[in-house]
């Protein structure tokens, strides 16, 4: 992973460094299987240190290059202005950064039925617990669809019949 660290050059000025991330954790990437083939393309040919998205000049991509190249120009086009005035660049309808790409990803995984510790690893959180604070209000909380979901394993023999038992003895 790489940051970006105040420079002994100046307060406006940055270097970037090379590490793990703030956790000092080493975290897997889950890739889905519809991103595979066009991963695998971007990467013939590439050595393991090489940059799979590297800058238009080549390097490390630095956010600001990244939003003005091509982040933006894609947000624009997905949410147009309501109004667009002459002569100012255009501003999407809605507020939207990257960093918003990780909260949609996470929430596309807890819509798809992720489990908080799987949603805790992919995020790279120190705890389930901290998971939970940030995305509590997608997981289902609803007991009617949770007892729906059970209901199959009846018929499988998976689960006690209450009833039936207490009729038994």
């Amino acid at each position: 992973m790489v940051g970006a660290l105040p420079s002994a050059e100046g307060p406006n000025t940055q270097m970037l460094t090379w590490g793990t991330p703030k956790t000092h954790e080493a975290r897997s990437l889950a890739v889905p299987p519809f991103l595979v083939d066009e991963i695998d393309e971007l990467t013939k040919g590439l050595r393991p240190e090489d940059l799979l998205f590297p800058a238009r000049g080549g390097g490390v991509m630095r956010n600001k290059n990244a939003r003005r190249d091509w982040f933006d120009p894609a947000v624009l086009k997905l949410f147009p202005p309501v109004e667009e005035e002459e002569g100012k660049t255009p501003i999407p309808s809605v507020n939207f950064t990257p960093h918003d790409l990780r909260h949609t990803a996470a929430s596309i995984a807890i819509s798809r039925g992720a489990n908080v510790k799987a949603v805790q690893r992919m995020l790279g959180h120190a705890t389930a617990t901290m998971t939970l604070d940030h995305y509590r209000h997608l997981f289902d909380d609803d007991l009617n669809e949770v007892a729906a979901r059970i209901d199959p394993f009846r018929d499988q023999g998976e689960v006690v019949d209450l009833a039936t038992r207490r009729t038994a003895t």
